[in-house]
């Protein structure tokens, strides 16, 4: 659905996307703006109708809109209307989004190591390296300064962009979207003491009587791998994982932002979303459908259940069945949280008041 020419006409754009259109069909366009912004060469992006009074604030000849009523009122020649408004944006900006490619002699400019496959028009850019026995789908495309590493595999119409790193081993599915510099497949942050320490009695006696010290630390190194389904995309910056002895997992579907930290060991199921600086520790089994807000911090060895939502920063200390609503610090039901605010917020005045009616006691007395 993508195009990479610079000028497309209404009919063929509706077409494109499975739209209406309306009036002068063959009027051109360069590209989508919003609706103040565009001017007469532009799509004006109106899909919702609270953003159809502000057609008349720009130039636009060519609106999207959610629906055709009353359409002629807004000045426009032509209009191109969405049949699902919900996924307008997306099916839109699928369509005039830049294609992302190398010439192919950039290839020669990469390290393409021996055992390598890799399928029919998949695209390699430079100063890229490629282990041994690494897999590529057909239709890829990797960017420039990428390290795939040995025995790894990456399904087809993947698009992996520049600085990426692609630990040993690591199994992804089709479909792939990965943003600049993430890394996934490096060790896990686990190490072991000799003999049960500080952090030890922490954990049993809540801070109650610590009297030991932590002793040198050991590292435990990640032997396992990184498994991704089909369809993931994962933002920039990201860190994943690889498993101790066995896979740290993403299910299909699953969209991670930029700054995510999921470790080592975790199980993440299909179809979830995890926001900016969401971080998961190790051994952590998080649900289908799960949404994290940003900051979200999920406790090692817990598991969070189906269609669980977790607010802005919330952190979750213990397990969470399906379908719960959580905020706060620590996670305990939105609605909770949000009472507890409140009721926070009044106790100035609540001391306040105290305050009066002692010292009105006291001159009583």
């Amino acid at each position: 659905m993508t195009s990479s020419r610079n000028k497309y006409s209404v009919s063929e754009i509706a077409n494109a996307i499975g739209a209406k259109a309306f009036g002068n069909t063959e009027l051109e366009v360069t590209g989508v703006a919003s609706p103040k912004e565009a001017d007469e060469h532009e799509l004006a992006l109106a899909i919702s109708d609270k953003f159809r009074a502000d057609i008349a604030l720009g130039s636009a000849q060519v609106a999207v809109l959610g629906n055709d009523t009353n359409w002629q009122d807004l000045g426009l020649e032509a209009v191109i209307v969405i049949n699902n408004p919900r996924l307008g944006l997306s099916t839109l900006t699928g369509y005039f989004k830049k294609s992302f490619s190398f010439s192919r002699d950039m290839r020669d400019h990469s390290l393409i190591s021996d055992g390598t496959k890799i399928g029919e028009d998949t695209l390699i850019g430079p100063f890229t390296y490629i282990g041994p026995d690494v897999t590529l789908g057909k239709g890829c495309v990797v960017g420039s300064g990428v390290s795939i590493e040995a025995g790894s595999h990456i399904g087809s119409n993947s698009v992996i962009l520049s600085g990426v790193r692609i630990g040993q081993n690591t199994q992804i599915g089709d479909n792939f979207i990965c943003h600049h510099n993430t890394v996934i497949g490096c060790d896990g942050y686990s190490y072991e003491t000799a003999a049960e320490g500080a952090v030890e009695q922490v954990k049993e006696t809540l801070g109650a009587r610590v009297n030991k010290v932590q002793s040198k630390y050991s590292k435990v190194f990640s032997l396992g791998n990184v498994v991704i389904g089909n369809d993931v995309e994962i933002g920039a910056c990201t860190a994943i994982d690889r498993g101790t002895i066995q896979s740290t997992t993403i299910g299909n579907g699953t969209k991670i932002d930029n700054l995510v930290h999921i470790a080592h060991n975790v199980r993440i199921g299909e179809d979830c979303l995890l926001c900016g600086q969401v971080g998961i520790a190790g051994s952590a089994i998080i649900g289908n459908r799960v949404v994290f807000a940003g900051q979200t911090g999920v406790k090692d060895h817990i598991n969070v259940g189906d269609d669980v939502i977790a607010g802005g920063a919330t952190k979750i200390f213990s397990n969470v069945t399906k379908g719960t609503i959580l905020m706060g610090s620590p996670a305990v039901e939105m609605k909770k949280n949000i009472a507890t605010y409140r009721a926070v917020r009044k106790l100035p005045r609540l001391f306040d008041k105290v305050s009066k009616m002692e010292k009105k006691l006291s001159d009583m007395s």
